[in-house]
């Protein structure tokens, strides 16, 4: 048996197993990621809709999509439009942020 077929079979053995770790590395990557996820999504919600609690401030949510401000998410006060977007630009596509509303607090 010639050498060039052993050569062959490693070299494509090493490319399926660089491959599988690549593989394994980005499903971690992934995961890490939707665990961030979570966390900004909880750290964004805490005094979102806040009804029972008349001292806190309310929240509306705001994204950056097409070089722009977009309402994700109303405070929950009564008759409030929750004011202007934020007056800073975007500083990425996807951003989210926080902005107190303009009623301040709820009553």
């Amino acid at each position: 048996m010639s050498v060039q077929p052993l050569l062959l079979v490693a070299g494509i053995l090493l490319i399926l197993i660089a491959l599988l770790d690549l593989s394994v590395r980005v499903r971690r990557i992934e995961k890490m990621l939707c665990r961030e996820t979570e966390l900004l999504r909880r750290a964004l919600r805490p005094y979102n809709h806040c009804s029972s609690y008349s001292a806190m401030t309310a929240y509306s949510i705001w994204a950056y999509q097409g070089n722009k401000w977009v309402l994700k998410e109303k405070c929950g006060q009564a008759d409030c439009d929750c004011g202007p977007p934020p007056s800073r630009p975007g500083q990425y596509q996807g951003e989210v942020v926080k902005k107190e509303c303009p009623g301040g607090s709820e009553s």
